[in-house]
């Protein structure tokens, strides 16, 4: 599996933490917009 260990993977989870509250952010803001 040292294939797998790939210098970019921290920078890939913090992307992907970061896309993720992005969307829950958008998710709530859309949900709470005045009808």
């Amino acid at each position: 599996m040292e294939l797998f260990q790939s210098p970019n993977l921290e920078v890939i989870s913090i992307t992907v933490a970061i896309a993720a509250v992005a969307a829950a952010a958008a998710y709530f803001y859309l949900n709470s917009k005045p009808k």
